[in-house]
């Protein structure tokens, strides 16, 4: 597909609706044509076979009248009833048969219907003649009546010629029709699927355009700097890949900046705040501190200052550490074992708020890092007991599931609003964002959270609670091992 990076995808668009649409719109013209000229052609078949058919007709009702009046002139040939008007008759009724047929052998009539026609006119003459010619008595010799018999069968003749001249029209209309037919239902389907064809290929070169766009895009999304954006793309839409990997490697530096600068920020206030620390515990057993009561505040107001700046500090410094690669190897970690130790850890806060803790642990076994692992569940824990209110409830949830870790808890807390859940794992995002907020939270807690998950090649998120009161439940799953999810 490397012609893609030749051209652009608004091209790319309108070549392939060129392609789609063009074809169908000539066949569509074709096709209106062509049913206009088999319609035409079958209107003027039909309009000649009408009037040679009524011609037909009065040309067999002249010959029968011919007929007639020729054997009436017959019998009343003789001399003492003759009369001469029954001659007029006869003769008026001769040219009014000959002018049918005339009119018939001007028309477009095939060959041999032309002679069926001569052949017609012939044997009436013939009859003609004999009766002009004739000196016998009035009576008919066997002779007429064979030359009457001549000249019914030549119309017989004649009409069984034109009737199969009829059908034989009809048949090549019918059987025109079923070619144009067939040839129209060919000709459309072949471009409907030259179209459809068409279409897929458009579709797939503009999914492949805009998965290469959703790959630039989910690198910011899913802080997923390291990973590059598909190259093979129209131009166009390389081109913003290109802006986009632009963008990303210059996030990466200001992110590694921002972690060296917290880093070196944390180290050098370090010794900094230790000076001072001492110092304040120098202050507080000075004479004088202990005997004015005032003084006594302000120390213990300054020791308070103090121990604040030493959390930030270290949260700095925990969250430059970040992005560090951990520095234990990895090993096998029996995940139920570091969640009931965890537990243990946090059993005094969760006296202290009457928090009941509801388990349903299975046996796993992880490969990782136990220390990220366990700073990951601890700080799950503890953020569930920071939101759940006195007396609540805590559950935790730890399976196999679809040859992933499941880990989840839920708490009972106040929940996270739905437009705010994009934001809980970004760094020193707190809620609620209210000024009486609890200081000593810097909001890295789920960002680390969401870190370690990565590490471990997992995901974390924030689903909706499974109780009907409000709450929070977040989720974690990590893969397992193949030979573990057989």
């Amino acid at each position: 597909m490397s012609f893609k990076r030749t051209f652009s995808l608004k091209f790319l668009i309108g070549s392939g609706f060129a392609l789609a649409v063009v074809p169908l719109y000539l066949a569509l013209v074709w096709m209106s044509f062509s049913v206009r000229e088999t319609s035409t052609l079958n209107k003027q078949t039909s309009i000649q076979i009408f009037e040679q058919t009524r011609t037909l007709s009065q040309v067999l009702q002249k010959a029968a009248d011919v007929e007639r009046k020729a054997r009436l002139f017959l019998l009343l040939s003789a001399p003492d009833i003759k009369q001469p008007y029954e001659r007029e008759s006869y003769e008026a009724a001769r040219a009014a048969f000959h002018q049918a047929l005339s009119s018939l052998l001007a028309m477009k009539l095939d060959s041999n219907i032309a002679l069926v026609a001569h052949e017609l006119g012939e044997k009436e003459t013939l009859i003609y003649q004999r009766l002009t010619a004739s000196t016998s008595p009035n009576s008919p010799d066997a002779a007429m009546d064979t030359a009457f018999q001549g000249l019914r069968d030549s119309a017989m003749a004649l009409s069984t010629a034109l009737q199969s001249r009829v059908d034989q029209a009809f048949r090549a209309l019918r059987q025109q029709s079923d070619t144009l037919q067939t040839t129209l239902l060919a000709t459309g389907t072949a471009l409907m699927i030259f179209a459809g064809l068409i279409a897929l290929w458009l579709t797939r070169a503009t999914n492949l355009s805009l998965r290469t766009l959703d790959a630039a895009i989910d690198c910011f999304a899913l802080d997923d700097l390291a990973r590059q954006a598909i190259a093979d793309a129209p131009t166009d839409v390389r081109d913003i890949a290109a802006h986009m990997d632009e963008l990303r490697e210059h996030v990466i530096a200001v992110t590694a900046a921002k972690h060296r600068f917290m880093m070196q920020l944390a180290e050098d206030l370090t010794p900094v705040l230790a000076r001072l620390d001492k110092t304040l515990d120098e202050l507080a057993q000075h004479e004088l501190i202990r005997l004015d009561a005032d003084l006594a505040t302000i120390a213990q107001t300054l020791k308070s200052h103090d121990q604040t700046i030493d959390t930030s500090v270290d949260t700095l410094m925990r969250l430059a550490q970040l992005e560090r690669e951990p520095q234990e190897p990895i090993r096998s970690v029996n995940v139920q074992d570091l969640v009931l130790r965890i537990i243990n850890e946090v059993q005094p806060r969760l006296k202290a708020k009457s928090i009941h803790l509801v388990t349903a642990l299975s046996p796993l076994m992880l490969p990782g890092w136990e220390t990220p692992l366990h700073d990951m569940m601890l700080e799950l824990l503890d953020n569930a007991i920071d939101h759940s209110p006195t007396h609540g409830e805590i559950r935790i949830l730890l399976q196999a599931d679809d040859g992933h870790l499941l880990l989840e808890v839920e708490d009972q807390g106040p929940g996270i609003p739905y437009q705010h859940r994009n934001w809980v794992f970004q760094p020193f995002f707190r809620y609620p964002l209210t000024a009486d907020s609890d200081r000593n939270r810097h909001g890295i807690g789920l960002a680390m959270v969401k870190h370690h998950a990565h590490c471990h090649g997992g995901t974390v998120e924030l689903v909706d609670s499974k109780r009907e009161t409000p709450g929070t439940l977040i989720r974690v799953r990590l893969p397992l091992p193949s030979e573990m999810t057989a």
